[in-house]
């Protein structure tokens, strides 16, 4: 089976004061949205990054995400918590900037191939790297599964919610996930 333990997972925390944070921002408090934003902050930034494998663009995709999430919390109907909600941006976000970098650089729909050259492959070493990579190199759903599922420690149920598709469909995309991340990891080996 795949070695993913070797990957350094967040712990989860679950933030009660979302409910108030977002009652206080519908009723006129801007600053409860401050509150909101550094609960969150730092998954979305590690969401963005492990999708984009580049600090900069995750930045970037960082500000939409909480600029789009503040501009939507007064029609936000809570049908989900505030955080699935948000991370439904998050995803959205990302695969709109995947689909926005593929059509302004005339890419097809596999992305460049992230193997890194000679010299970096002989100073790389790291399982969790080959893990990484492995991960990058994931079709676009298949990826967004694996770190929610793995890094953020999300249910299938609460994934499904923020990918708008079912449960089933989040199985499927975990199991075939892990199955190219095998067959990834032992060509890499």
């Amino acid at each position: 089976m795949l070695a993913l333990d070797v990957v350094r997972v967040e712990q989860r925390v679950e933030h009660p004061d979302d409910e108030s944070s977002v009652r206080a921002f519908r009723s006129g408090d801007r600053r409860a949205f401050d509150e909101l934003a550094r609960t969150y902050r730092s998954r979305i930034q590690g969401i963005c990054y492990r999708y984009t494998g580049n600090r900069a663009d995750a930045e970037d995709l960082v500000q939409e995400v909480l600029l789009r999430a503040y501009r939507g919390l007064e029609t936000f109907r809570g049908e989900a918590s505030f955080r699935t909600w948000l991370y439904r941006i998050t995803v959205n976000a990302c695969l709109n900037w995947v689909a926005a970098r593929r059509r302004s650089e005339g890419l097809s729909d596999e992305l460049p191939d992230p193997r890194p050259g000679v010299v970096e492959r002989l100073v790389e070493g790291q399982a969790a790297e080959l893990v990484r990579r492995a991960v990058s190199e994931l079709p676009d759903r298949q990826r967004m599964t694996v770190l929610l599922r793995v890094y953020e420690e999300l249910s299938h149920k609460e994934i499904s919610e923020i990918m708008g598709c079912p449960v089933g469909t989040v199985k499927a995309n975990f199991f075939f996930a892990l199955k190219n991340l095998q067959k990834r990891l032992r060509e890499k080996r």
